[in-house]
């Protein structure tokens, strides 16, 4: 699936977070009587063809009405949802039409179920969903689809679960310990009940899940960025003294280097290099701070820079030592 659309169409028209879709990985599917495997695969693929042109081309469609400023184009907009419907519809009923011909086809239910929640149908997404798991419960992508939807319906206890699950069957797949550490630090509360243990736990527990995602892809840039931003609700070692405190500061600055590092677009170093003149702040390092910020002059990130300049009141003073040792290798 195209989790570009997926965002998009979660942010402009559903107001809620989109999961990635991992339903195509290979299962054995029993196909219709008298049918081969490879004319159902046939089938199959072309459905999935269809799927991808459908939301490539929703997905132009959506960033073109973000980016038109001409006053004459909002009754376009108005229209939107009714436009994209025609660009799903088609699909939709392909699936559909697939699955009344092969009803045991568990990546078919479970590709239908992606699509599904795509397009913000949540509670058929968790028929085919839970279709494919009933159908093929040792496919590790089917309790990782399953986590993401129970997420966002609010079972935490049943997403926590499928993430677990998915990473049993499957450990070397990064975006299943990075989910499972997303949904720890989203809801500690719920996880600590779930792991019975206190909150601090659940927090160490989540790093050690992203750690485990970042080893499995050491180059992500977004698993280094989570793992980075874990270090805003570490507490420094006990006792709490101002060393302990320093040393908590750099180790945050070491992980914010490594992410640094595995930026890849402009907006993410000038992201990280925000965060990063945060810590120097709470060091105490102004200087250091100042020219981090300096480095920052995306459009979108103007507001939070004068919101960190502002707390420097003498740029030249405070630590001018800048050099900071990255986090070792986990």
């Amino acid at each position: 699936m195209v989790t570009l659309l997926a965002a998009l169409v979660g942010s402009l028209l559903l107001a809620e977070p989109s999961s990635p879709s991992s339903g195509r990985l290979s299962t054995n599917a029993v196909p219709a009587s008298g049918m081969t495997n490879d004319v159902v695969e046939r089938e199959f693929q072309a459905i999935l063809a269809r799927d991808d042109a459908a939301q490539a081309a929703a997905a132009d469609l959506i960033a073109t009405e973000e980016q038109s400023k001409d006053p004459l184009a909002a009754p376009f907009r108005v229209t939107l949802r009714a436009r994209l419907d025609q660009r799903f519809q088609p699909v939709r009923d392909a699936y559909v039409d697939f699955l009344l011909q092969h009803p045991n086809h568990a990546r078919g239910h479970l590709a239908f179920g992606s699509f599904l929640l795509d397009v913000g149908d949540e509670s058929e997404a968790l028929v085919h969903d839970e279709k494919a798991r009933d159908l093929e419960p040792g496919n590790p992508a089917v309790w990782n689809n399953l986590g993401g939807l129970y997420a966002r319906l609010g079972r935490i206890p049943e997403a926590l679960s499928s993430y677990e699950d998915a990473i049993r069957l499957n450990g070397s797949e990064a975006a299943y310990p990075h989910s499972l550490g997303t949904l720890m630090c989203l809801f500690p509360r719920e996880a600590a009940a779930h792991l019975h243990c206190d909150e601090t736990q659940v927090l160490a527990q989540a790093i050690t899940h992203y750690q485990t995602a970042l080893r499995l892809e050491p180059e992500n840039f977004e698993y280094a960025q989570d793992l980075a931003e874990t270090f805003y609700g570490q507490r420094p070692a006990k006792p709490d003294t101002e060393e302990a405190r320093k040393a908590l500061g750099q180790h945050a600055l070491g992980a914010w280097t490594n992410a640094l590092e595995r930026a890849t677009l402009n907006i993410q170093r000038e992201g990280v290099y925000l965060h990063m003149a945060r810590w120097h702040l709470r060091l105490k390092s102004e200087k250091s701070a100042l020219e981090c910020l300096q480095r920052v002059t995306n459009n979108a990130l103007l507001d939070l820079k004068r919101e960190l300049q502002a707390q420097i009141k003498t740029p030249g003073a405070g630590n001018t030592n800048t050099s900071v040792a990255p986090l070792p290798a986990k």
